[in-house]
């Protein structure tokens, strides 16, 4: 065995010694290997698209009027039931342009939903008042306060504020009404009233009787 290896052994040193030395008499050489090509590279991620820039405009004719992006956040945080965001961004854009009924328009509308309803009403009637180039948000603002008095049992307040949103729907052609719904509320009104009064007027007896019953007793124990 170790004279096999010894052999092998000098065969391979051989071999290596020629290959030396051809290089060094000029003989060709053997072609070096050739360098293996690169590994195509990964494909890269695509560049985060960047969110398109607003266009703004105060007129809102080229862009997007400030007024309206307050009023888009506000829809969108009364849609989520914030209310206090809600009115934040409301205020916002009331503060932007405060002689647009549309921002006391929403504003009335998420302060109903707190039930603070004299704020609501303040808000409404503003909304009526600079709604003159907008019938359809000024009905609104007369229906809202219409609804508030009934809900609070104003009985009177509520009559005249349904009267004021009927004949506003009947001089308006071009708003947007419910023609209906002030002659059915009226009525509802005065069913409400009526049963108020005669549920009184069943109180009042059943305590005139009760207080008989108690005299005749005081009587008899006498």
């Amino acid at each position: 065995m170790r004279t096999v290896v010894s052999r092998a052994f000098w065969i391979a040193i051989t071999g290596v010694a020629a290959q030396f030395a051809s290089l060094g008499t000029g003989q060709a050489q053997q072609p070096a290997p050739a360098t293996p090509a690169p590994s195509p590279a990964a494909p890269s991620a695509p560049a985060a698209a960047k969110p398109a820039e607003i266009r703004r405009d105060p007129a809102g004719i080229k862009g997007v009027s400030p007024v309206w992006e307050s009023l888009k956040l506000g829809d969108a945080s009364f849609v989520a039931r914030d209310y206090d965001a809600a009115i934040k961004y409301y205020k916002e854009a009331i503060t932007k342009e405060p002689q647009h009924p549309l921002g006391h328009l929403r504003m009335a509308e998420v302060l109903i939903q707190k039930g603070t309803f004299v704020e609501a009403a303040q808000a409404a009637a503003t909304a009526e008042r600079f709604a003159a180039k907008h019938p359809t948000l000024g009905a609104r603002a007369l229906f809202l306060i219409a609804w508030m008095h009934e809900q609070q049992q104003q009985w009177e307040e509520a009559i005249a504020a349904w009267n004021a949103y009927a004949k506003y729907a009947r001089e308006q052609s071009k708003a947007k009404v419910f023609q209906r719904t002030p002659p059915e509320r009226l009525k509802r009104i005065q069913d409400s009233k009526q049963l108020k009064q005669d549920s009184a007027a069943v109180k009042e007896r059943i305590e005139k009787r009760l207080k008989e019953a108690e005299e005749k007793a005081r009587r008899s124990a006498q």
